[in-house]
């Protein structure tokens, strides 16, 4: 993903599963304010250290904001909190974060992401890998505002799929603005199979294939195409 400028991508085709969902609050992390000042580069793939994961977030959130203000015309944002390693934080759902959190929590309306996660996200899949997965989180705080609440481990699948949508609906935003590199889609497939790997009989998010789908439905037709998972509760009117 380029700051400035980025390769025509035309259709992208996306495939995978995504991140989790998460309800989790003990130390020093703080909610992302001002962007933390990170390096300048023609690309953020390979850009950030690991002590610059902080401003690799931030920027992200800049992103995912410009998107909620094209998409909602005063949908507040959720608070982003970044768990710096070594530290841990109590979330309002009663759990504690530690920087291996990606999650968010709807009783404090907050997205929570840990630095080594990222870390690993952003170096082993890519930086559109570690993006993605923050716009999934967000894609909760969207349902979490249409008052979409799940009842059973099948409705909690639901919620899940139609968040890898929102997520979807956001690169083809990031797209449509130029910063979707073609190498973008190839560390968003690689941290789908990782994720959907991760999933065992008892899961609670979608299989590969539901996931890929989701993802290719945002993409395809925007935040729109992702009422179909709850008709009765649309997440864009």
């Amino acid at each position: 993903m380029r700051r400035r400028f980025a390769a025509v991508l035309g259709r992208a085709v996306l495939c995978g599963a995504m991140l989790a969902v998460l309800v989790s609050p003990a130390q020093a992390a703080q909610p992302a304010q001002a962007p933390a000042q990170g390096p300048e580069c023609a690309s953020l793939e390979n850009c950030y250290g690991y002590p610059e994961m902080q401003a690799f977030y931030d920027q992200i959130i800049v992103w995912v904001d410009e998107f909620s203000r094209a998409s909602y015309a005063s949908m507040p944002s959720p608070d982003y909190v970044y768990v710096a390693a070594g530290t841990r934080t109590t979330t309002g759902c009663g759990s504690v974060a530690d920087s291996l959190v990606y999650a968010f929590c709807g009783l404090d309306d907050t997205v929570y992401v840990g630095q080594d996660q990222l870390f690993e996200f952003y170096t082993t899949q890519g930086d559109a890998a570690a993006a993605v997965g923050i716009a999934h989180e967000w894609g909760h705080h969207v349902q979490w505002v249409a008052g979409i609440r799940p009842v059973d481990r099948l409705t909690l699948i639901t919620l899940e799929n139609q968040a890898d949508c929102i997520a979807g609906a956001w690169v083809g935003f990031v797209n449509q603005q130029g910063r979707l590199e073609t190498d973008d889609v190839d560390d968003i497939n690689a941290i789908l199979e990782v994720i959907a790997s991760a999933e065992g009989t008892a899961r609670d998010h979608g299989t590969l294939a539901e996931r890929t789908a989701s993802m290719q439905r945002g993409f395809d037709t925007g935040l729109t195409g992702c009422n179909a998972y709850f008709p009765a509760q649309p997440v864009l009117a």
